[in-house]
């Protein structure tokens, strides 16, 4: 009778275990649709031509497919020129953000220095500040300077990152102090601590700072509105914005659905391709953080 009813517990549990996997890959299938749902539509807006944007019958696949609004957001704006402007700001700002936040980072973590709990407050603080809430200070600086217009002006601004200061800080609390202490006994210098003992053991989360620095930066409108008005220097969300979209200046002008979505899925594939690149390391950090 014992040996009936736990094979019945068992066979429960097993159809109840089933029940719930089951529930969860239905909710994760239903959560990645709705995501999905905008990127395929502006995929399928971009391949379509001008006269059936507004087609009362949906047609997620184009018939006939055209790729006459990507010849033409490259053709007509200086898309490629906007892209370029992007890639170089971001690359420089995440580059140089991840050389100052490392060893600030570290530093915060390990140094017994008085005010460094404040210093990391005051870290912590700058990401309760909006970049609006001091453009117009910062505009005035920065044209006093004479760096309006210029990489420089725009890279500048966005290198102080608390967010990457505190996670780095958090990352480098993980890692046992005793293989620092093994290296600095060996005759290792505290720089090459960091770089050979402390830098290779913080891969997810330099990965997570690359990713989203790069998106921020990527996407950062307010700042480059102001700051890059040459379309030398002009970045690709404010060139999308005044000269294709038409929401900055009061453009009167019929918009292009079709033409819109191609230039906006072009500005929007690098931020996908650099998060898939570091997806896995992105993952690895969530699943391992908290644990020793």
């Amino acid at each position: 009778m014992g040996l009936t009813n736990e094979r019945t517990e068992g066979r429960n549990y097993r159809v109840t275990r089933r029940a719930r996997k089951f529930l969860l890959y239905l909710l994760l299938v239903l959560v990645v649709v709705l995501y999905s749902i905008p990127m395929i539509w502006l995929m399928s807006t971009s391949l379509k031509e001008e006269g059936r944007v507004f087609s009362k019958t949906i047609e997620w696949l184009p018939r006939p497919p055209t790729l006459e609004n990507y010849r033409n957001a490259f053709a007509k704006y200086p898309l490629a020129r906007w892209l370029l402007n992007s890639a170089i700001v971001a690359v420089v700002t995440v580059s140089l953000t991840i050389l100052i936040s490392v060893p600030a980072g570290y530093a915060l973590a390990r140094a017994k220095l008085k005010g460094s709990s404040i210093m990391f407050g005051l870290c912590l603080l700058s990401l309760m500040v909006p970049v609006e809430a001091y453009l117009v200070p910062l505009y005035i600086i920065f044209s006093e300077l004479r760096l309006v217009n210029k990489y420089v002006g725009l890279v500048l601004p966005q290198l102080s990152n608390g967010f990457a200061v505190f996670l780095i800080r958090q990352f480098v609390q993980q890692i046992p102090k005793e293989l620092e202490e093994a290296a600095i006994i060996d005759g290792a210098s505290r720089w090459q601590v960091l770089t050979r003992i402390v830098a290779p053991n913080l891969t997810s989360a330099l990965a997570t700072v690359i990713i989203f620095r790069f998106m921020a930066s990527w996407n950062s409108f307010a700042w480059p509105l102001i700051a890059a008005s040459s379309d030398a220097v002009k970045t690709q969300p404010v060139g999308l914005a005044i000269h294709v979209f038409g929401v900055v200046g009061g453009s009167m002008a019929s918009p292009r659905y079709g033409l819109s979505m191609a230039a906006a899925f072009v500005a929007t594939l690098p931020t996908i391709i650099v998060f898939l690149a570091m997806q896995r390391y992105f993952v690895e950090g969530i699943a391992t953080s908290g644990f020793k």
